[in-house]
């Protein structure tokens, strides 16, 4: 199976948010220490994000990646087969988010640190599955 280079970049920068994410979880397990903030300025959304927590900053950042990764793939001609796998693609990340939500809730009693992070992905999958509603409202 050949892979455009379009293609590839997109499963590097999965690959590379998925490993900033386990390195991120693990810095929280190991209780490391670091204040930091990020400024986003963007046409969307002014901010910041301030933390004492380095693994919690390296998960905002995966998270970030792979936000940008589901928002800015190609645009194609819109047919109903494109808006299904869309679709799909919105669920299994809302799986996902899920699944490391339920995984940092489970891990709290641990290490407290993992708190801010379901905090994290708590409020992460609000907008998630709003856009999920309506792309599945939009179909019909």
């Amino acid at each position: 199976m050949k892979y455009t280079i379009e293609e590839l970049i997109k499963i590097l920068v999965c690959l590379c948010a998925v490993g900033l994410f386990i390195i991120g979880s693990i810095m929280i397990w190991n209780d490391v220490q670091a204040e930091g903030t990020i400024d986003i300025k963007s046409t969307i959304i002014v901010g910041s994000v301030k933390s004492g927590s380095a693994g919690i900053l390296l998960v905002f950042i995966a998270f970030v990646l792979l936000l940008t990764l589901l928002l800015l793939t190609s645009k194609k001609p819109h047919s109903s087969s494109l808006k299904t796998s869309a679709v799909n693609k919105l669920g299994n990340s809302i799986k996902w988010i899920f699944l490391a939500l339920i995984v940092s809730v489970c891990l709290i009693p641990y290490h407290p640190a993992f708190g801010g992070l379901a905090i994290f992905l708590g409020f992460a999958l609000i907008p998630s599955g709003v856009a999920y509603l309506t792309f599945l409202e939009n179909d019909k």
